[in-house]
């Protein structure tokens, strides 16, 4: 969940950012009706869309993981199907 807020928070940042610079920066250009009919929608699309795109890769990169040690696959010996795991493989827990 904290993950989806995060990227929707990413995607709308431009927006924001946007609807500031027309309340602030040119509020004579506002007053005269500049509104969001005129906005450059397309650019605010990109940059909230990469934003949102290099969140997750940092996300990926230098997030939290939860398992820690190497991956041991399920495996079948002597009949039984061993469940696969992370962390220590079955040579450590021996």
């Amino acid at each position: 969940m904290r993950f989806l807020l995060l990227e929707l928070l990413l995607l709308a940042t431009p927006f924001v950012v946007y609807r500031f610079y027309l309340k602030y920066v040119i509020r004579k250009k506002a007053e005269k009706g500049l509104e969001w009919s005129e906005a450059p929608l397309t650019w605010l699309m990109i940059a909230g869309l990469s934003l949102a795109i290099l969140g997750m890769l940092a996300w990926g990169m230098i997030g939290s993981h939860s398992g820690k040690g190497p991956y041991t696959p399920a495996a079948l010996e002597d009949g039984q199907v061993t469940p696969g795991s992370i962390g220590e493989t079955p040579e450590d827990a021996k």
